[in-house]
């Protein structure tokens, strides 16, 4: 009983010797109860701030999508897709930045959004801009990677220091109270109360995520994170497909799935950070395969979901709009 209680203790700094201290004092028990007594001695702390960080994740998503909204000068901008290129390409520049796990999985994979991305895509393509759609995929990509790489070269050298684990769950616990107020009480905007809703199970989907992610062998290919980005994009399809042609009156009773749903947990539960800095890492033809199946399989997926609509008497494909 004691000796778990002291790895965890020596685990929870984050050096590396303390860590190998660790698993010397957890040389005594047995081989599948150490690397749990590791693993457990750092959940409930990594949980708190991968949260509290996706809250300001998603708000840095919203807001960045309404920056680019309100710049309807830019030609550009709108061709590259305002409600998810400045995030991707935000949160990758951070993920680079900013080596803490934590704050990856948290504030960079919530800020980005591969499943906005890769719908808005599908959409096009259905409505007959192919070229239009191919250049969105290129130009992104390359953008969000550009942008990583810059991060990695002004990186710091020091790595984040938390505060806490009782201040951060009492910030967890109050911003997590507040969103869920205001989503369930602000009744004067609809929009924005979509936004509270999505701030309120955006971290629900990035703890998701951050779990999943644990299940990526650490030299095989990333099925765990490839998983959530379809499901997500899926889940965004499906979301625009109902929406087509609706009216505003019907879509306002819609707070908790366009908001809380596709903005929050899908938005969240996908991410582009997290998928380039896997591209990186990977060898040169399996970053090529992963990064072809990725997006391969989440248009595959939104384009057999289209399909689907339209051929069972959906509207025209020219309703499907921004």
């Amino acid at each position: 009983l004691f000796l778990p209680k002291v790895a965890g203790c020596v685990a929870r700094t984050g050096e590396p010797r303390r860590k190998k201290m660790a698993l010397e004092i957890c040389g005594g028990l047995p081989k599948k109860v150490a690397p749990l007594v590791l693993k457990e001695s750092r959940n409930w702390k990594e949980v708190v701030w991968v949260l509290l960080f996706a809250y300001v994740g998603v708000g840095a998503r919203l807001l960045l999508t309404w920056a680019g909204r309100a710049a309807t000068g830019v030609q550009s901008l709108q061709m590259l897709g305002l409600g998810y290129f400045l995030p991707n390409v935000v949160g990758s520049f951070a993920m680079g930045l900013i080596g803490d796990g934590s704050f990856r999985a948290g504030f960079c994979g919530s800020c980005t959004t591969f499943s906005t991305w890769q719908a808005d895509v599908a959409r096009r393509v259905v409505r007959g801009d192919v070229g239009d759609g191919v250049v969105n995929v290129v130009v992104g990509f390359a953008a969000s990677f550009v942008a990583y790489r810059c991060g990695v070269h002004w990186a710091p050298a020091r790595r984040l220091s938390c505060c806490p684990r009782w201040l951060g769950a009492l910030a967890l616990a109050s911003i997590t109270m507040a969103a869920w107020c205001l989503a369930t009480l602000d009744d004067d905007d609809s929009g924005r109360r979509r936004h509270w809703a999505a701030l309120c199970l955006g971290p629900l989907g990035a703890a998701l995520r951050s779990r999943l992610s644990q299940l990526n062998s650490s030299s095989g290919f990333p099925l765990f994170t490839l998983l959530p980005n379809v499901a997500a994009t899926a889940v965004d399809t499906i979301a625009l497909v109902a929406a087509t042609g609706t009216s505003s009156s019907s879509r306002s009773k819609t707070v908790w799935i366009d908001g809380g749903l596709v903005t929050g947990f899908s938005g969240s539960l996908s991410t582009v950070s997290t998928w380039i800095y896997e591209l990186e890492t990977l060898p040169l033809w399996p970053a090529y395969r992963y990064g072809l199946a990725s997006i391969g399989l989440a248009q595959a997926t939104s384009l057999l979901i289209m399909a689907i609509f339209l051929l069972s008497g959906g509207k025209a494909r020219g309703n499907f709009k921004d």
